[in-house]
């Protein structure tokens, strides 16, 4: 049980507290390999299920919701099962039911793997691609529909120093709410990012960030001026 993801806002046709997560658990007695589920929470009540109508027999993985948790993009390998090639779809929630997946052609491509989606809060769909040798971030502006509409780029050095890394893979984009800080999995050298550790270790994955809002001149303190205002409404008496 993993990659949990939960809507900005937690409230959807009445329902509180819920998001979605991955599992690997038997369905109906058989594997299904990774499949999507729902959890929910009502009260002191906590119940999950299986969304059948975005999980397959294949490997579903990775999902990310939209702030109103109306958009699902997730990867799965269910267009090529055989050779474990992974691509981007999405799915739109109406009246508490999800529609059917669609390929989200235009940022997937046909010989390389698309997968970890993150929908930002800046308007850009970030994603993970080894289009480029090894896994980079990626990203790409979406419209008010969530629907890319432009160019797919590699995060600048600029905005996102010392993120992309040749010779790891970078994985899991995610921005803290408020856009403050920017984090990914990497299987690069802990040495690479901490000059002090000159031990050569093991490659296996972890969590790194960058102070986003002040690479791009963001400032983290917001000032609001607040009025209080005393109205008192007079009535005629009949």
């Amino acid at each position: 049980d993993g990659s949990a993801a939960f809507p900005y806002c937690d409230i959807y046709d009445g329902e509180l507290n819920w998001g979605v997560f991955v599992s690997n658990r038997l369905y109906g007695g058989k594997d299904y390999d990774n499949d999507i589920y729902q959890i929910s929470l009502s009260g002191n009540s906590i119940s999950c299920e299986r969304i059948n109508e975005i999980s397959s027999e294949y490997w579903d993985d990775t999902p990310a919701l939209s702030s109103d948790g109306n958009i699902m993009f997730f990867s799965s390998n269910r267009n090529n099962p055989l050779s474990g090639k992974t691509d981007i779809f999405s799915s739109q929630r109406r009246n508490g039911k999800w529609s059917k997946p669609a390929l989200v052609s235009t940022i997937n491509t046909t010989e390389f793997n698309e997968l970890s989606p993150f929908i930002g809060y800046d308007g850009y769909l970030y994603f993970s691609s080894d289009r480029g040798g090894d896994y980079d971030i990626w990203r790409v502006r979406i419209d008010n529909s969530f629907r890319p509409s432009g160019k797919v780029d590699k995060l600048s050095k600029d905005q996102f120093p010392g993120v992309n890394k040749t010779g790891s893979n970078e994985f899991n984009p995610c921005f803290s709410i408020g856009n403050n800080f920017f984090l990914f999995s990497s299987n690069r050298n802990p040495a690479d990012s901490n000059p002090v550790d000159t031990v050569a270790k093991t490659k296996d994955y972890d969590m790194y960030y960058i102070d986003y809002s002040k690479q791009n001149g963001f400032s983290k303190e917001i000032n609001i001026n607040l009025e209080v205002r005393e109205m008192k409404l007079e009535y005629d008496t009949p």
